[in-house]
């Protein structure tokens, strides 16, 4: 058919010959590609991806005809290519380095937004500074930075306590006493001295409920008075000024 003078194109337009009859007699696959043949059967004709991007196609023809992140890049398109072909960090994250992605455009942010979670190649490639910047917890870099370093950035107190240090390990890297224990005696002494009035409450309406069912309304309204001052005893704790800074 090629030697007849036949353009890949006009035996695709009008004969609807397949891609893979036309490899088999002599066409190449610059002759397939500008026929216009889809990836699909350019792949059931035996091409590889490696073959596709030597003829010209971008990364985004690749991800339209659904080639997944890793058999793209094994075809040795780079992080950046793949990124500008529209596939997301989360695709990538597992087939390039973190300073390959940051090299390709992707930020700090993006990966922080994407809910990568911080690991050793991260912290090469950026500062601490940086990463609590983003929005990373101390619980979520605790295993990569010690603890003077994250109190040096701006942790406070209740975020590192938060993270599973003591109180004991932030008085030894500058914190107060005030600041690293006063949370938990702040909420004792709150609930020691205002859980009376609601303990009285719950108490005389379980009496009444028992010894005078006829008052039970009584007993009722003593109830809700309970319940009530407990959620303002939580409340009062949860935000009190002292608890953890």
């Amino acid at each position: 058919m090629k030697q007849a003078g036949y353009t890949a194109f006009e035996l695709k337009d009008e004969l609807q010959v397949k891609a893979f009859v036309l490899q088999e007699v002599g066409f190449s696959l610059a002759d397939l590609k500008q026929a216009g043949y889809p990836i699909s059967e350019l792949v059931e004709a035996g091409y590889t991806v490696a073959n596709l991007k030597q003829a010209g196609y971008t990364v985004a023809d690749l991800k339209q005809a659904g080639y997944t992140a890793v058999a793209v890049k094994q075809a040795g398109y780079t992080a950046s290519e793949l990124k500008i072909g529209g596939y997301t960090l989360p695709e990538l994250v597992t087939h390039y380095t973190v300073n390959d992605l940051k090299d390709a455009g992707f930020s700090l942010q993006d990966f922080k937004n994407a809910n990568i979670l911080p690991g050793p190649e991260m912290k090469s490639a950026y500062a601490l500074e940086a990463l609590k910047a983003v929005g990373y917890s101390a619980v979520e870099l605790k295993i990569f930075f010690p603890l003077n370093e994250l109190a040096d950035v701006g942790y406070g107190a209740r975020e590192l306590l938060d993270a599973g240090f003591t109180g004991q390990q932030l008085t030894q890297v500058g914190f107060t006493n005030q600041q690293a224990f006063t949370c938990s005696q702040c909420c004792c002494n709150y609930l020691c001295f205002f859980t009376f009035f609601p303990g009285l409450f719950l108490t005389t309406a379980a009496l009444i409920f028992k010894y005078a069912p006829d008052y039970w309304y009584i007993g009722l309204i003593l109830l809700l008075f309970g319940i009530f001052f407990l959620f303002v005893i939580f409340l009062t704790c949860e935000r009190h000024p002292n608890r953890r800074n």
